[in-house]
């Protein structure tokens, strides 16, 4: 209550300014004031953090895609690279030369066997029929 008992409130008015511009109420008002900026200030400089970050977070992803693109096309490229290589006529030759050079080794091989061949299997019957008994 504001009023004394039995006061009508009607027939009374509000002190005058002066008296509620007291210099202890005026220091109060004004760190009110300063409290409010300050809280005022430290909102904005949440929403401008929250944005940096969010403009980060999309930098980011704008990087990434980026670096994607960028190792598709490095990847093309070394790919073709290596089919060119691969149907190129140095390495053609090489696969051709070589091959050729198997298929010499094992004709030579088979020609070596089947002269062997029977040598060998009557070797074989030799030790097998000729058992000596040793006391």
């Amino acid at each position: 209550r504001l009023w004394p008992r039995g006061t009508d409130s009607k027939k009374l008015s509000l002190p005058k300014p002066a008296f509620w511009c007291t210099p202890f109420l005026r220091a109060i008002m004004e760190s009110s004031r300063g409290i409010q900026q300050l809280m005022e200030a430290e909102q904005s400089a949440t929403k401008i953090v929250q944005e940096m970050r969010e403009a980060k977070v999309e930098r980011m992803k704008q990087a990434k895609t980026e670096a994607a693109g960028v190792v598709e096309t490095y990847k093309a490229e070394k790919l073709a690279e290596f089919r060119a290589k691969e149907s190129g006529s140095s390495l053609s030759t090489e696969n051709a030369a070589l091959e050729k050079k198997t298929e010499a080794e094992i004709a030579a091989m088979r020609v070596t066997f089947e002269k062997n061949k029977q040598d060998v299997i009557q070797m074989i019957l030799g030790h097998v029929t000729n058992v000596k008994l040793e006391y």
